[in-house]
């Protein structure tokens, strides 16, 4: 009687760590996505081996979609060691008897493009003018004076207006003045400081060695600054660069609204960052190299077409762009340039990848784990932005900005998004 009472309690004891093992073998399946798309030419491992449990305890097959009946074929079985292109199913049962979890799986050629690296000088249209130096004024004497200086217009100042008259350019600015001053009338500036608006009143004066009115003032109508191409398309010539936006001078920015050009730029210094101040790099632009439009500056970057082909020596071919589902945590490089024109390589750690529903600019968070780049920069400067961002062969993104705290760390956007922003057909490869 005790022995029977025994082999009972066995029985059901073994009954429950069964079903107990069931529930959390299934509650691993269920984690799984329902579907998937993974890029053409993966390892077949890539997907039969997506948890701990699919060697040990689950069958796996596979059904492949017929593209005559655009029905799923069933027992059908890769020849290949590699994923090809097409529409799957994998399925997993336990012992080959219990279903637990059937995933969708497309399999898409990749995207290939150039990768960046290159240092590039950016140059965007802007509403306003910055004050940058003052220029004398040289009378019928000889003499020299400054009215806008002596007027108080200062270093710095953002003009945005001239007798109310919005802004455009320095050409313009230029037209106004001489245009003001040869009828004899004074010009009222609207400037934008650090506490406001304010209007200061100049008089043109008639320089002798220009030959026209002139108010002693050299203006800039463009936001300058280097930053770091991420990669190019040769069969169109589009690329992307910098892998976030960038703002007017005077601190407003519209998708979509600012146009301008990208230029060569070499580095001449780096300026280490530390804790609660982001270093930089110091870079020149070089005249007379490839140049590019820029039609688009947005979250992701700035967006156009270069003139001339690029190249990249370390990465002479071109590579393919990872999709946002195959990104992962773990080592990956980045391409960047600390001095004159020459790229090199750094390693980095993939700390985070953020499942994003939406493009956005921090998709990533990367760790410089490099100790020449840490000891040459502190980690992640200014001008870095848009470096490219590396790992298993493939493009996954772009460096985008430091965290003030920690210069090792930064974020990154995704690669494929700033993809969908060139407008790169999928179909070139």
């Amino acid at each position: 009687m005790f022995s029977r009472k025994k082999n009972i309690l066995k029985f059901w004891m073994s009954a429950l760590v069964l079903c107990c093992s069931f529930n959390i073998l299934n509650s691993q399946y269920l984690l799984l996505p329902d579907k998937i798309r993974v890029l053409a030419g993966e390892e077949i491992s890539t997907l039969t081996n997506m948890n701990s449990f699919s060697n040990k305890y689950a069958t796996v097959t596979w059904q492949k979609e017929s593209t005559a009946i655009g029905e799923m074929v069933a027992d059908f079985q890769p020849e290949e060691d590699r994923l090809q292109p097409g529409t799957y199913q994998v399925n997993y049962a336990l012992f080959d008897t219990v279903p637990l979890k059937t995933v969708e799986v497309e399999v898409v050629t990749p995207l290939r493009v150039l990768s960046g690296g290159q240092s590039v000088g950016v140059l965007l249209q802007t509403r306003g003018v910055t004050v940058v130096g003052y220029s004398p004024v040289v009378d019928a004497q000889g003499g020299v004076y400054y009215p806008a200086k002596e007027a108080g217009l200062n270093l710095g100042d953002f003009i945005t207006k001239i007798n109310g008259i919005e802004v455009i350019d320095d050409y313009q600015v230029a037209d106004l003045i001489n245009e003001y001053g040869a009828n004899g009338n004074a010009i009222t500036f609207t400037v934008k400081r650090e506490n406001g608006l304010v209007d200061i009143t100049v008089q043109p004066g008639y320089c002798y060695d220009t030959g026209s009115y002139r108010i002693g003032l050299y203006v800039r109508d463009n936001a300058a600054g280097v930053g770091t191409m991420t990669f190019y398309e040769p069969q169109t010539g589009k690329y992307g660069a910098l892998g976030h936006m960038i703002a007017d001078l005077d601190g407003k920015s519209e998708q979509g609204e600012n146009k301008g050009i990208i230029i060569e730029s070499e580095i001449q210094g780096v300026k280490p960052g530390q804790k609660g101040v982001p270093g930089e790099k110091i870079g020149v632009f070089v005249g007379g190299g490839w140049q590019g439009t820029i039609e688009k500056n947005c979250e992701l970057g700035v967006f156009g077409v270069i003139d001339e082909p690029l190249r990249n020596d370390i990465y002479p071919e071109l590579l393919p762009v990872a999709l946002p589902e195959t990104v992962h945590e773990g080592p990956a490089e980045i391409i960047t340039v600390l001095e004159g024109s020459e790229m090199e390589t750094f390693s980095v750690e993939i700390e985070k990848v953020m499942l994003q529903q939406k493009p956005s600019g921090k998709g990533l968070i990367v760790k410089v784990t490099d100790p020449t780049l840490l000891e040459k920069t502190g980690g992640i400067v200014q001008g870095m932005s848009g470096s490219p961002i590396i790992q298993d062969g493939y493009l996954i993104g772009a460096v985008t900005h430091v965290f003030i705290n920690d210069p090792t760390k930064g974020y990154g956007c995704l690669a494929q998004w700033m993809i969908e922003e060139a407008e790169i057909d999928e179909k070139i490869s």
